[in-house]
């Protein structure tokens, strides 16, 4: 039996139409098709994170410095995340792993690590935060805590922070221990060379890919101000010494695996800034334009007769050629100067040629300067950097209670993980080093008997945590009593409540308070007792029956009274700890 042929389809030109089949190879993301305009004008960048960054790093961070220098809203932005991961104060709380120390020997038990705890914080602080002499910064210039907000300031600009550990006598000085920063600029690879697979911009890898040490050009590569032969030096400088000791601290927040330099985060919003900054100076270029011109003349004259030319008979009774125009305006200035003045309520009405209108120019708007558009910038821009529009615009008015709250708490996340990537991780590091020399200095109080040496576990002696600046409030009251709701039903301490919303040490808050209790008692005073829902109760400083009554003798309203019985309360007396008490409403 003969199988019959099968016609083709073909289409208009003749050409046959080929079968649809499944392509084993085809993109199940629509993304990777390739179809397109957009798509086919996308070609990304496909490598290893240090292809993708090393060669374009000193152009981005050349870039995203300038800007900082020259944007009022990154300068602000960059203000902004350092008074919010630092702040005003970066401290010290000690906290040693007793835990695990106490299975080994039990001396070391909770007793030791608060006497510990107490003792280190009082040298570190003394000797770190010295003002004037700055020990802590090999340089002298920086006390502790503004290292730290130059560690934060660091990570903003260019996304890394390079440190080395020195130990030097200086006249005066308790300890030994000193940090110095290195300009990100000089950690390069000697004289220019070429990255290879043990040397990184500076840095040099192990078998394993680890950091074994970090090449440090003895000047900055374009200073300016000093030239020699420094320019063409590099110092080679391990990242431990043998015995385990932190000579080098590079940090950095890796985004990929074998990521060996850091990276900004204005990196990703560099376009947007060059764009809202080219916008800006547009719509200003415009608005000076459009106020150059008060008012603009608009004729009917047809444009071909008024570029024609007449002849025009002189006094002398000679003729001349001109403009059409210009005589025509020359007759029409000749009757207004004869004319007699015209004026409506004393104000003079201006002669215009015949078919011609007086536009009077308005004073220009913003031109699009604070309109959606504008602000569809900042918004990206904001995302790019953790923050919320309101906070990196500094603009409020669009945003109520809850809408901010939302916000703060999103960008309270972010600095915590700013505060840990960066700041804490330098603390947690300049912390150690110094407990190394104080431990061996014999200055720490170690239990009788106790013979665990500092570097058989380091990280359980000098374990620690830094507070900074507090999440601050923006309704003092309800805050105040949610706080107080989650110790009382411990959900919560005064060690992290105190230090969320001010930064401040549980521990020196209360011994303030016992002072103050202290000196109210020797001038004869009781301190107010408050309840947790802010109101103060009677005291001694106080007469009861002076107060008005209300309600039969009763104080307050029956409501009021019936509803603070039916809630969570919480009162504070100086001498008792916190009383809870919690009724179940009917």
């Amino acid at each position: 039996m003969t199988t019959p042929k099968v016609k083709s389809l073909v289409d208009q030109s003749g050409n046959v139409l080929k079968t649809f089949a499944l392509d084993p190879k085809a993109h199940a993301f629509a993304a990777t098709r390739g179809r397109g305009e957009e798509l086919m004008a996308f070609n990304p960048s496909y490598a290893s994170a240090d292809a993708d960054i090393l060669p374009a790093k000193r152009e981005l961070d050349a870039q995203s410095k300038d800007h900082i220098r020259n944007d009022g809203h990154i300068a602000g932005a960059r203000i902004l995340h350092v008074d919010n991961v630092v702040g005003h104060q970066f401290k010290l709380s000690a906290k040693p792993n007793y835990r695990l120390l106490k299975k080994i020997d039990s001396r070391y038990d909770e007793v030791w690590a608060r006497e510990l705890s107490e003792a280190a914080e009082a040298f570190f602080e003394n000797y770190a935060e010295d003002e004037t002499n700055c020990w802590m910064d090999a340089q002298r210039v920086q006390p502790f805590t503004q290292q730290a907000r130059f560690v934060a300031g660091q990570m903003f600009d260019v996304g890394e922070v390079l440190s080395t550990s020195l130990f030097k006598k200086r006249f005066g000085s308790p300890y030994q221990t000193a940090v110095q920063f290195v300009d990100m600029d000089r950690l390069s690879n000697p004289f220019g060379v070429t990255d290879s697979k043990t040397m990184r911009r500076g840095v040099e890898l192990g078998r394993q890919g680890d950091p074994i040490g970090y090449h440090i050009q003895m000047g900055h590569p374009n200073d300016g101000m000093v030239t020699g032969i420094n320019d063409y030096r590099w110092k080679r400088v391990s990242r431990f010494t043998r015995w385990g000791r932190v000579k080098v601290f590079h940090i950095f927040d890796r985004h990929r695996a074998d990521q060996n330099r850091g990276i900004g985060p204005l990196v990703s919003i560099l376009e947007d800034i060059d764009k809202t900054k080219r916008y800006q100076k547009l719509v200003l270029q415009n608005l000076a334009t459009s106020a150059l011109y008060a008012a603009t003349l608009e004729s009917d004259l047809d444009r071909e007769l008024a570029m024609s030319h007449i002849d025009v008979e002189l006094p002398d009774g000679t003729m001349e050629q001109v403009d059409y125009f210009d005589a025509y305006m020359g007759k029409i200035s000749e009757y207004a100067e004869n004319a007699p003045n015209v004026k409506l309520d004393g104000v003079k009405i201006p002669y215009l040629p015949v078919g011609t209108k007086l536009n009077m120019q308005a004073a220009p708007n913003a031109g699009g300067i604070g309109s959606e558009f504008e602000e569809s910038f900042k918004s990206k821009m904001a995302s790019g950097l953790g923050m919320s529009l309101e906070v990196f615009d500094r603009n409020w008015s669009k945003v109520n209670y809850s809408s901010a709250r939302a916000g703060g708490l999103e960008n309270w996340k972010h600095f915590l993980a700013s505060r840990r990537i960066g700041p804490s991780r330098f603390g947690n590091y300049a912390y150690r080093l110094f407990f190394e020399e104080a431990f061996y200095a014999g200055d720490l109080p170690m239990p009788a008997g106790g013979k665990l040496d500092f570097w058989e576990y380091p990280g359980a002696f000098s374990g620690c945590t830094f507070r900074g600046s507090g999440r601050g409030q923006i309704d003092p009251v309800k805050e105040t009593q949610a706080s107080l709701m989650r110790i009382g039903g411990r959900l919560s301490t005064y060690e992290r409540e105190m230090a969320e919303l001010h930064g401040d040490d549980w521990r020196d808050v209360v011994e303030q308070q016992s002072i103050e209790e202290k000196y109210f008692a020797e001038k004869g005073l009781q301190l107010p007792q408050i309840s947790a829902k802010g109101k103060v109760e009677a005291t001694n400083n106080e007469d009861p029956d002076s107060r008005p009554r209300k309600n039969n003798g009763k104080f307050g309203n029956d409501d009021e009274e019936q509803e603070e019985a039916n809630v969570f309360e919480m009162t504070v007396t100086p001498s008792e700890k916190p009383r809870v008490r919690v009724a179940a409403s009917v």
